[in-house]
């Protein structure tokens, strides 16, 4: 069994079909930019304070964590109660 190409692939014209822009970009050079940019002020945040930031999240979500258990805990107890209370109910 022999495959046969019904037409060859067309073939691309030489040169792109939608021309990529230049990049325009340079250094600072005067030294107004230079003393500009090295005297903008970085940001505030210290090591430490993210650090409480992290640690009170962590607290947050083991807090909610451990709610959810007590919840769950407290339902399934008050369901049980139902069930029993419901069966000796039924065997009266």
């Amino acid at each position: 069994m022999q495959l046969w190409k019904s037409q060859p692939a067309p073939k691309r014209t030489s040169g792109r079909v939608v021309q990529r822009k230049k990049l325009h970009a340079r250094a600072a050079s005067r030294a107004e930019e230079i003393n500009e940019y090295e005297g903008e002020s970085e940001p505030g945040m210290k090591l430490s304070q993210a650090f409480l930031v992290v640690l009170v999240l962590h607290v947050i979500a083991v807090g909610g964590i451990y709610g959810f258990s007590q919840f769950k805990e407290h339902s399934k107890a008050k369901s049980a109660s139902k069930a029993e209370a419901l069966a000796a109910s039924r065997r009266r």
